[in-house]
């Protein structure tokens, strides 16, 4: 993905000030990144279950 424009520096702007969860959520947002909820899911899936 490429940013660009006053889209851009807007992000720079707002990377500079920004502490590292504010930037984790600064570039998921521009790139539609987020979680999407089924973590929880996946890890109770019997692929990720141990073997005892």
């Amino acid at each position: 993905m490429i940013v660009k424009g006053s889209q851009a520096q807007e992000l720079i702007e707002d990377l500079e000030h920004a502490n590292q969860e504010e930037e984790q959520y600064l570039l998921a947002r521009i790139t539609g990144n987020f979680k999407r909820g089924n973590e929880r899911l996946a890890k109770e899936h019997p692929k990720y279950q141990r073997k005892i």
